[in-house]
């Protein structure tokens, strides 16, 4: 083999830990590292923020606000959930009477809330806690 293959050798090792490094650096693995760190779980806020915007937001908005829609020519309104209103209303039960809607479809007052209302009950203990922490965000 002479100083042509030699040199082609070098340069094709060179591209190869090229690439390798890019794709660690794309992955967010550093270059020594074999296995790329997992993400931290979310919990808290931030964990109820993603499921409301997966379960939630489609009717009741960003941020909470409400909106309004027609279905089957028949007009929507979808209440606020900002915990300012719900807040006024519910008092010192808000988790409770928060819980009671999402999962149970029922308004303060124990009454069923409108039949559009999903009744959330594939959520654990811990993710609807998430969500009634997330929903105290909601100014």
């Amino acid at each position: 083999m002479g100083l042509h293959s030699s040199s082609r050798r070098l340069a094709a090792s060179a591209a190869v830990a090229i690439v390798a490094v890019a794709l660690a650096a794309c992955s967010g693995a550093s270059a020594t590292s074999a296995t790329p760190s997992a993400a931290p779980a979310l919990t808290g806020a931030a964990a109820g923020q993603v499921m409301f915007q997966q379960s939630c937001e489609s009717c009741h908005g960003v941020g909470g606000v409400g909106s309004k829609f027609t279905k089957d020519n028949n007009t929507i309104e979808v209440p606020s959930i900002v915990f300012k209103d719900l807040s006024d209303t519910y008092g010192d039960k808000y988790d409770t009477l928060v819980l009671d809607g999402i999962v149970k479809g029922l308004d303060e007052t124990g009454q069923p809330l409108n039949r559009m209302m999903p009744r959330w009950t594939i959520f654990s203990d811990a993710q609807l806690g998430d969500i009634v922490t997330y929903l105290k965000t909601l100014k």
